[in-house]
């Protein structure tokens, strides 16, 4: 029977007080399929194969969604919908991992934090400049 797994980007630290009750196990990202698969179906006969990847593809595709994205998440801080301009964020930083780009991942953290934990300061604008120059520099390199 599947167990309920609980995979977030979250610090063990900030996962106190309970928000991890009612899940069988918790995993941290990043994290391989072939360990959600052992948490998830511990008891079952199955291997999880990683797909071989083209990563010139993966970066095309990346591309693409930071031209979709980042128009999106600028329209949402300038209107001051922080919630929501964090849930794409953190999208993006899986995204970024994904393409092996640390320096957009970690420009995306910056301003996920602000969004989740200083909505109300004016780093909001210095941090998304922050992505824009390291969305630039990936640009270049594609």
């Amino acid at each position: 029977m599947p167990r309920f797994v609980l995979m977030t980007g979250e610090s063990p630290e900030t996962l106190a007080g309970g928000i991890c009750s009612g899940f069988d196990s918790v995993l941290f990202k990043p994290c391989t399929a072939a360990a959600l698969a052992d948490e998830a179906w511990p008891d079952a006969p199955c291997t999880v194969m990683e797909s071989p990847v083209d990563a010139a593809e993966i970066r095309q595709l990346f591309r693409r969604e930071l031209e979709q994205r980042l128009p999106e998440l600028d329209t949402l801080i300038a209107n001051g919908q922080v919630r929501t301009a964090a849930s794409i964020t953190h999208q993006l930083i899986a995204s970024s991992l994904i393409c092996g780009e640390q320096r957009l991942a970690t420009a995306f953290r910056l301003l996920d934090s602000a969004c989740r934990e200083h909505p109300e300061t004016g780093g909001l604008a210095q941090r998304y400049l922050r992505i824009l120059a390291a969305t630039e520099d990936f640009l270049a390199n594609i």
